[in-house]
């Protein structure tokens, strides 16, 4: 009995040592693809300590940064950045804040980090975002309820000949309390 116990961990062990590793696999993550790699690192960050969330920060940076990153991949490491991310992030992040195509999730990760560098790559990113994502950057100033942001809200407030940004940018100055 141990012999056929000892041959069946032998062979999970083999298939176990032939799987690819996730961090290399989720760099090429598909919307409907195969999730086990993704689903592994999630895991990692939901399970993580305060003192592990900032290896794996380093690591969900460094497959921001890998040439092959497909936006699936980007959408993922922006929702685990949002629950082990830090002010450390705030670099790899600002690029996809201040790109319409994936401003979204980039703020998305960056709203519950704490930090004055959070809320400086949030209002500088104001002026380079247009639409949607610039509706969505504008409620997530009022959400961090910076007071910083209120001359710029005020600008879109005044100036734009956008009625939605104007009631949003009001609605961010009052939740805001200026």
């Amino acid at each position: 009995m141990a012999k056929e116990n000892n041959s069946a961990q032998a062979a999970r062990n083999a298939v176990f040592n032939r799987a690819p590793e996730p961090w290399q696999e989720v760099v090429r993550l598909e919307y409907g693809g195969d999730g086990t790699f993704a689903s592994a690192i999630e895991q990692a960050v939901r399970g993580a300590s305060a003192a592990e969330c900032a290896e794996l920060e380093k690591r969900l940076v460094g497959v921001l940064a890998e040439e092959k990153c497909t936006r699936a991949a980007r959408d993922f490491v922006c929702r685990m950045l949002a629950l082990a991310g830090s002010e450390a992030c705030v670099p790899a992040l600002v690029p996809l804040l201040r790109d319409s195509q994936t401003a979204d999730m980039a703020r998305l990760a960056l709203e519950p980090i704490p930090g004055a560098a959070v809320d400086a790559a949030l209002r500088d990113a104001l002026p380079e975002l247009r639409g949607e994502a610039l509706l969505g950057l504008i409620g997530t100033l009022g959400l961090r309820r910076n007071p910083a942001a209120v001359p710029a809200l005020e600008t879109l407030k005044n100036s734009s000949a956008d009625a939605a940004m104007r009631e949003a940018a009001a609605r961010a100055i009052t939740f805001i309390g200026q």
